[in-house]
């Protein structure tokens, strides 16, 4: 059933607030986050995963040679300022899958047991939400109704949570507050290395 999942990750904003590309960031394991996200979808059994990227991403996977998957798509998005949902377009133009997660590249986070929790529990709506104590998280994961309307929309400065708002959505209660995760300053890097540790040395 997993390859019908396939998953767009987010990495064409300008990271103005930490001062580098978010996906170049390190995890424990020194591993980029893009490196990181990527293999937790292909591990998942995704189809196609799909990377969106602005000219100093692309650069960065260029130039470091990061090899992924041979499902991994590149996108280039030349005009990352007309904001996040033409990345999201972009994206799902390139799979064009039954079931698509949306994923952040701020949150290095896309474990095995909440993609399976979200991939249950899509059937009956056109979408599902993660959530901790009633708080919004990621990645959401959108149906074929969703990925084909967003294709076909003709607007780019729409926000995806008013896009997704008329659709019959599941919210689903997830025990791990690591879909929160939003990971846009320095301070916010030092917390996620500090949290990690603390979980490690338990």
């Amino acid at each position: 059933m997993k390859h019908s999942f396939s998953t767009v990750i987010l990495a064409a904003g300008n990271s103005s607030r930490i001062g580098i590309p978010k996906l170049s960031l390190r995890d424990k394991s020194n591993n980029s986050f893009i490196e990181k996200i990527v293999y937790q979808y292909f591990d998942f059994g995704c189809e196609k995963i799909a990377i969106v990227l602005n000219k100093s991403g692309y650069e960065f996977i260029t130039n470091y040679k990061i090899n992924f998957p041979k499902n991994t798509k590149l996108i280039h998005n030349n005009e990352p300022e007309l904001g996040r949902f033409r990345s999201i377009k972009l994206g799902l133009q390139a799979i064009r899958s039954q079931y698509c997660f949306i994923h952040n590249i701020d949150n290095p986070n896309a474990k095995s047991e909440i993609l399976t929790k979200l991939s249950e529990n899509i059937k009956e709506f056109d979408w599902v939400k993660p959530t901790h104590y009633g708080k919004g998280g990621h990645p959401v994961l959108i149906s074929k109704r969703i990925i084909s309307n967003i294709i076909s929309s003709t607007k780019n400065d729409i926000v995806l949570r008013d896009f997704l708002a008329d659709y019959k959505v599941k919210k689903l209660e997830i025990n791990d507050s690591s879909i929160l995760q939003n990971i846009n300053t320095a301070s916010d890097y030092q917390q996620y290395f500090k949290s990690n540790n603390q979980k490690l040395n338990k």
